[in-house]
């Protein structure tokens, strides 16, 4: 069944926002859990002049709740 030029033309957009809430509902509980806190102290302390907004806003932040949705679907989490 061939697929209609509306739905192949608006289906990578509505993948890119699937994978942007699973990332922002992954990114909700990873703020909720001690990783969290541990690695943001981390952070800070490798750059003085941060703060949890700088965090939020890091590159590393955005490499720690990937490595957390990668963990959760190796262990069966709620982000397989």
């Amino acid at each position: 069944m061939p697929i209609d030029y509306d739905a192949w033309l608006e289906k990578p957009y509505q993948d890119a926002c699937k994978e942007q809430e699973a990332f922002d509902n992954a990114a909700t509980d990873y703020n909720n859990s001690d990783l969290y806190d541990e690695e943001m102290k981390d952070f800070i302390e490798q750059f003085p002049d941060e703060d949890e907004d700088g965090w939020l806003s890091s590159d590393n932040y955005v490499s720690a709740v990937e490595a957390y949705i990668e963990s959760q679907a190796d262990y069966g989490g709620p982000h397989e």
